[in-house]
């Protein structure tokens, strides 16, 4: 065990005694290592929580069925399920457009006497949002963990910012949706998804150079982890007798990646599921391409067993004259793991930061 994953354990240890965890009726996880699930959900149990976990992810409902097969769970990106609540105890999402829309929804389904607990680290922006909500107490302060709690009237309380204004976000929708562009394509897009505001540099890396080789992805394309669904959007807009499958792990994501494909009449076209990397549905599957910016963070901590996971099996999943797309940070070195099990793997651009890696049989 790690340090980091001890000092989790002593604090969770501790929030169960300071927490009224029997009154919580929604326990809401979004980035959480396998690990430390384990441990909160199996203390908030002993302790008396009977509510429903509610999983931002397809892996923690994953992981919270594996724990107690007859825990209540529910995979959804609203902290309550949409549901009227007790108590709710909520891990901080990260970024602070998508931390406020996920509180203020859980403030709104809480009860006039219930209380909305949050926890989080100080790289998730935990001291910030105790400053940015009125009627706000920290109610435990335990190594690299904060707790913090928030009654049904506490209020956000905006901040001038007097730096430039150049990257100001794109305006939100009711639902905190948002509509971004990338040569002439729109793409719906969501806080806490990545690169939300922007289409990352990878991404363009990636969609370029698969442009400019010219390489039909052929009949059955697989976008994994495909975000809010960029890359799908500009390979059909080129490739008009390709069916694209999307997956990700992340419920918004996936929410995303569905409008995306609706506002550019993409729906006959594609299939957008939520999976934790190659689960029942892609298993069955057989790609003629499979690309991807696949993840190498799990909230603000570096972790890419996801992705070597997703590389040693979504091999697999190719037919035998498919291709295997891949752009990451340089010292990630995918060409290396495709290498084991691919014939053919070469570097087919690259820039300062990032490379873009195509393999074959």
């Amino acid at each position: 065990m790690n340090p980091n994953e001890r000092s989790a354990q002593r604090f969770f240890s501790a929030l169960v005694d300071v927490c009224p965890v029997a009154s919580v009726s929604h326990l809401y996880l979004c980035n959480q290592a396998f690990n430390n699930n384990h441990y909160l959900i199996s203390s908030m149990i002993n302790a008396g929580f009977s509510g429903t976990l509610v999983a931002a992810r397809v892996s923690i409902a994953n992981s919270g069925k594996l724990i107690n097969p007859e825990l209540l769970v529910q995979l959804n990106d609203h902290p309550s399920n949409n549901e009227k609540a007790d108590n709710i105890l909520l891990e901080l999402t990260q970024g602070r457009e998508a931390s406020r829309i996920t509180i203020e929804a859980a403030l709104t389904a809480i009860c006039d006497t219930g209380r909305l607990w949050i926890f989080g680290n100080q790289e998730s922006g935990i001291v910030s949002v105790a400053k940015r909500f009125s009627n706000c107490k920290t109610a435990l302060y335990k190594g690299h963990l904060r707790l913090i709690s928030l009654n049904k009237d506490s209020k956000y309380q905006d901040k001038p910012n007097k730096k430039s204004k150049k990257n100001t976000p794109p305006p939100l929708d009711s639902e905190g949706f948002c509509q971004i562009e990338y040569k002439n394509l729109p793409i719906i897009s969501r806080p806490g998804v990545f690169s939300w505001q922007a289409v990352d540099s990878a991404t363009m890396l990636l969609l370029d150079a698969h442009q400019k080789l010219g390489i039909d992805p052929g009949p059955k394309v697989l976008d994994w982890g495909c975000g809010s669904g960029i890359i799908s959007t500009v390979l059909a807009n080129t490739w008009s007798n390709s069916h694209f499958t999307l997956s990700d792990d992340m419920w918004s994501a996936v929410r995303c990646a569905k409008k995306t494909m609706e506002i550019n009449s993409l729906e006959e076209r594609s299939q957008v599921i939520a999976e934790d990397g190659i689960g029942r549905v892609l298993a069955n599957q057989k790609f003629s391409t499979i690309i991807s910016n696949p993840p190498f963070h799990r909230g603000v901590q570096t972790d890419s067993h996801a992705t070597d996971s997703f590389i040693n099996e979504g091999v697999e999943l190719l037919d035998k004259k498919g291709s295997f797309w891949l752009v990451g940070n340089r010292f990630l070195n995918y060409g290396r793991q495709l290498a084991k099990h691919l014939k053919h793997v070469e570097t087919v651009a690259e820039n300062g930061a990032f490379s873009v890696i195509r393999g074959w049989r």
